[in-house]
């Protein structure tokens, strides 16, 4: 489904590229489809859709998850009780299938 990819890149440029003032601009890498992203590439766009929520009031902070699975069978993910506008990729969890605990500092609940 490519075009599905160009459409969040598009609304992810559109949305989220416009920054209040002092505030970093993070560009999404919107000219890769999603299977030919790494998983920093992956990262950080997980974050700006997390911003991109909160900023506009879709979620409060910790509410829900954002994940995308990742080429080898993992889930990259936002993990549980943090703030899903304030993220830095770092923050991100990986999981197995199973949901188990792979990589991150914070668990997750898939």
């Amino acid at each position: 489904m490519p075009w599905r990819n160009n459409l969040v890149a598009k609304l992810l440029a559109r949305w989220i590229m416009p920054r209040e003032e002092g505030v970093r601009t993070v560009r999404p890498d919107s000219d890769l489809a999603g299977n030919h992203k790494n998983e920093k590439q992956h990262r950080r766009e997980l974050c700006l859709v997390g911003r991109w929520m909160y900023e506009r009031g879709h979620i409060v902070a910790c509410e829900g998850n954002v994940s995308v699975r990742l080429d080898d069978g993992r889930i990259l993910t936002t993990p549980t009780c943090m703030n899903k506008g304030m993220l830095e990729p770092e923050d991100l969890v990986v999981v197995d299938l199973e949901g188990r605990h792979l990589e991150g500092g914070a668990k997750s609940v898939v």
